[in-house]
């Protein structure tokens, strides 16, 4: 499966950006934070809160990045929940089941009145809470890579403060 292009800006940052391989007709939005949607849990807006005053500082963030920054920040807040309720339930939980019996070993062989014994059984298992913290752990790595936020991408981006948009628009062709 091939790597995803990245955008211009964060080629610039990286030091990776060839001007022969240049998209001339990539769309260059302004850099602005867009607001923060209404329907973002709680832990996820704390997260909107905390990230995107970084990325405008990088010029990663624009009004079009608004959903896909939105999704990033809800699986966040949803990972987040998930790890919570690992550190109250832990990684395996306890499950009672209870089987009844009949004579046949089924419900329908009862006869009416008849005491029919039940069975409950202890069993363990791993708690769901785990694959739903791992898929949001994954997709949030995903989405980081797409704003360059990851360990690897950062290591690779030289950020400087953002500076006068018109320069950088003619500017970010001839380095």
């Amino acid at each position: 499966m091939p790597y995803p292009k990245k955008p211009t800006n964060l080629k610039l940052l990286e030091g990776t950006y060839k001007p022969k391989a240049a998209n001339l007709d990539e769309p260059d939005p302004d850099v602005e934070i867009p607001e923060c949607p209404i329907e973002l849990s709680v832990d996820a807006r704390i997260e909107w809160n905390r990230i995107t005053p970084l990325l405008e500082v990088l010029g990663l963030v624009a009004q079009i990045n608004r959903a896909t920054l939105a999704q990033y920040c809800q699986l966040y807040g949803r990972w987040i929940v998930a790890e919570r309720m690992l550190s109250e339930q832990g990684e395996v939980i306890t499950v009672v089941k209870e089987i009844r019996r009949g004579k046949m070993g089924s419900p329908k062989d009862d006869k009416p009145g008849e005491e029919v014994p039940e069975v409950l059984y202890l069993s363990s298992k791993k708690n769901p809470w785990v694959d739903i913290a791992l898929k949001c752990a994954q997709e949030c790595r995903r989405f980081a890579n797409e704003f360059g936020m990851t360990p690897a991408s950062q290591t690779k981006v030289s950020a400087n403060p953002k500076g006068d948009k018109k320069k950088d628009k003619q500017a970010r062709f001839f380095k």
